[in-house]
């Protein structure tokens, strides 16, 4: 071995002794810190510490430069709270980060369904896409999730100065923000309906426009996804649940089949 070789692999065990032993001396924290966008320091503009340089699907985290201007103090010291808004905990030689955390601390703008499965309102390049890329079940297929970035930049590619490319078109404060519902509501306080059950019936599976429709009438801060078929005259027994041949009112004379508490005023029909 060289002389040189020598020194190289000397000057590398010294930095990564350095690196060591600088974890070892950080406190042992247990609580993730969390990024607060509401404070006044905080409120700048989005693309300050945000950039999408390329149009890669994963959400990274802004680098240390969009951090030293503001933070120098914290940067100087090896036991800076700040480390942990973005490096998993406990620190190790790879200063790992977290992953990309979904923000609760801004609302979505507004969101068309109806333009999203409207083909002509689409790119060429992108398909129309189906109900489960963007809503994943979990492995009961009764709690469906939301989509997030990765979802969005698979049709909404990077271009610079464009239409979709600035935060703020899709985020927003939460007191302007569409208002939707994240748990399943109705469907299981008020009825005993799980998807789950239903995507075991041939006829239905995951076809979600087998129940549900979209709304045109629904403004662009308002969810555009009836819960269920529309019902004209209001009487949940002419929804698609029954109108589709699923259920029969001759044979289901059990209320508490669908209903946690039975209606006060019921008549089952014998046709």
């Amino acid at each position: 071995m060289t002389v040189r070789k020598s020194r190289i692999l000397l000057s590398v065990g010294a930095a990564l002794l350095v690196i060591l032993n600088t974890a070892a001396k950080l406190p042992v924290v247990t609580k993730q810190a969390t990024f607060d966008h509401t404070r006044n320091q905080h409120k700048a503009s989005c693309d300050t510490c945000h950039l999408r340089e390329g149009n890669e699907t994963v959400t990274r985290f802004p680098g240390h430069q969009a951090c030293i201007g503001c933070h120098i103090a914290d940067f100087t010291v090896t036991q800076s709270d700040l480390c942990w808004t973005c490096h998993k905990l406990p620190l190790n030689s790879n200063a790992d980060t977290r992953p990309f955390p979904q923000l609760s601390q801004y609302g979505l703008r507004s969101f068309s369904h109806r333009d999203h499965l409207n083909p002509a309102k689409l790119s060429k390049e992108s398909k129309v896409p189906t109900c489960d890329f963007c809503h994943k079940f979990d492995s009961s297929g009764n709690k469906a999730g939301f989509p997030s970035h990765p979802q969005c930049y698979t049709c909404h590619a990077h271009e610079p100065e464009a239409k979709k490319g600035a935060c703020d078109t899709c985020h927003a404060a939460p007191d302007i923000s569409l208002k939707y519902a994240v748990e399943q509501g109705r469907a299981t306080t008020e009825y005993r309906f799980y998807h789950g059950n239903h995507f075991k019936v041939a006829s239905i599976q995951k076809v979600c426009s087998k129940c549900h429709a979209t709304n045109p009438a629904a403004g662009p801060n308002e969810v555009d996804v009836l819960q269920f078929e529309p019902i004209p005259d209001k009487i949940a027994h002419n929804s698609a649940c029954w109108q589709s041949g699923c259920h029969v009112s001759k044979n289901e004379q059990r209320c508490s089949k669908c209903h946690v508490k039975p209606p006060v005023q019921i008549q089952i029909s014998s046709d």
